[in-house]
């Protein structure tokens, strides 16, 4: 079968996003088209405001485009129903953010097992899994401390657990080691390195370090809400 005929793993076909404001209409993203392979480790760089996040929203199907298309696989997921899309999204999709955005108030554990048990699956078998998930992260051993009792680089792996707990097969991360120090962000991008490489996990990352830039398979440059070039 040529590639013509095989759909690729994720799509974006002229994309632009505006938002309405009291002063008026703020185009973000405009005409943004490329493709990601499956198991490929994409970076997504540029300046503060140029719509990095905004594109990763409307990969991770958090927000719609105001024009053009996205496919997964050949599916526009934007055209499910609203249940079936978050289906989806909770099943083929997970999110890193530059704040774990851990729940407070529960431990780690729970916080992993949070999207699994949503999914339905049995609450012993997502503690079990969320367990080992901990471990393989590197933090097993906290399991039962709240967010507040844990580091930002042990929170961190937290929020990468619960984002692999439903085997997804796209893992979106915005600026993951943005709130970190140096040797403790390089821990954790190599942890979503080992991710991409081990489980064939797809990988795209918005991130400002440049060193991180060449451990990807492949680098885009957004600047003033257009992809300018590959770097």
């Amino acid at each position: 079968m040529n590639s013509e005929e095989t759909p690729r793993f994720l799509s974006v076909e002229g994309l632009s996003k505006r938002f309405k404001t009291p002063a008026g209409e703020v185009k973000v993203l405009e005409d943004v088209s490329f493709e990601v392979q499956r198991g490929e480790a994409l970076a997504i760089v540029g300046p503060s405001g140029a719509g990095k996040t905004t594109l990763l929203h409307i990969l991770g199907t958090i927000e719609n485009p105001s024009v053009g298309r996205v496919r997964f696989g050949g599916l526009d997921p934007f055209c499910l129903s609203r249940k079936a899309l978050a289906r989806f999204r909770n099943t083929r999709i997970g999110f890193v953010f530059q704040m774990h955005h851990l729940l407070p108030e529960f431990s780690a554990l729970e916080n992993v097992m949070m999207p699994a048990v949503i999914q339905g699956m049995p609450d012993k078998r997502a503690r079990q899994r969320a367990m080992e998930l901990l471990s393989e992260v590197g933090i097993g051993h906290r399991a039962r401390h709240r967010p507040g009792e844990l580091s930002g680089g042990e929170a961190q792996r937290v929020a990468i657990a619960r984002a692999i707990v439903n085997a997804p097969d796209l893992v979106l991360a915005d600026e993951p080691t943005g709130s970190l120090d140096e040797e403790t962000g390089g821990r954790v991008f190599d942890l979503l390195l080992g991710l991409n490489r081990d489980k064939n996990m797809t990988l795209v990352v918005v991130t400002h370090n440049h060193e991180f830039w060449g451990l990807m398979d492949r680098c885009l440059k957004l600047s003033q809400g257009r992809i300018r070039e590959e770097v």
